[in-house]
């Protein structure tokens, strides 16, 4: 599992912008599922959603961008 909790080029979990807000969001709250909830109804209500963004480099999706934008676009989806 530990594998998966790490950070990637995209998801800059280690950014101290990302840890700053995700600690500011889940403050004195206690269960994992709680701060789960809380940090999805953050992107959820603060990252809007914009289809004209470029897509095109990884960079484009890095978490940090996409916070410090606050607006990201979702990726193609790969066929099955």
């Amino acid at each position: 599992m530990e594998e998966y909790l790490e950070p990637t080029s995209v998801v800059d979990s280690d950014n101290p912008t990302i840890k700053n807000k995700a600690q500011e969001i889940t403050k004195g709250q206690k269960e994992v599922t709680e701060k789960a909830r809380s940090l999805f109804y953050f992107v959820r209500d603060n990252v809007k959603y914009n289809p004209y963004l470029p897509r095109h480099l990884p960079e484009h999706f890095r978490a940090s961008n996409t916070l410090a934008r606050g607006r990201g676009s979702a990726s193609k989806r790969q066929p099955s």
